[in-house]
């Protein structure tokens, strides 16, 4: 039963109450008004239940909506993170390895907190790459030795 549905029944009882109302106006026998006013109770309650379910379905409507959005993000998640694996690296970081191209590594702190970015290379020596978020370093080449400095020889 949907929202149109209750609406029309609603308004169907509404027209029963104000027919009712206008026989209580006639002028008829006390047992026949009593027994119209009684059925009058009734399209009252009946009302006011139409109505209380009315307020019960949209809330579950609204409520069935926000799961379908939370799954459909779930889902979509679940698919960019089928695009990485958990890989410890030449330096010793365990990072999130892409498995398509271009080949990046990306933060497993910012992936615990669904977010993808990839890492970014700091071209030191000591091989780290950094977060763009959270500016976490990540040993992922080995450390290397800076290139020896040439002693200086003195022009004569």
């Amino acid at each position: 039963m949907d929202i149109a549905t209750i609406s029309t029944v609603w308004t169907s009882f509404k027209m029963a109450k104000d027919a009712g109302k206008a026989l209580l106006n006639l002028k008829i026998d006390t047992e026949v008004r009593l027994k119209v006013f009684e059925m009058l109770e009734r399209f009252g309650e009946t009302q006011d239940c139409l109505f209380q379910l009315r307020e019960v379905l949209e809330k579950l409507q609204s409520e069935n909506r926000e799961l379908r959005e939370q799954l459909a993000a779930t889902a979509d998640w679940n698919s960019r993170l089928e695009k990485y694996s958990l890989v410890k690296t030449r330096g010793g970081a365990i990072v999130y390895e892409s498995q398509l191209g271009p080949k990046h590594y990306a933060c497993p702190s910012c992936i615990e907190n669904r977010s993808i970015h990839p890492l970014q290379d700091t071209h030191t020596y000591e091989g780290k790459f950094i977060c763009p978020k959270c500016d976490t370093k990540f040993p992922i080449r080995p450390p290397r030795l800076p290139p020896r400095r040439q002693p200086r020889t003195q022009a004569l």
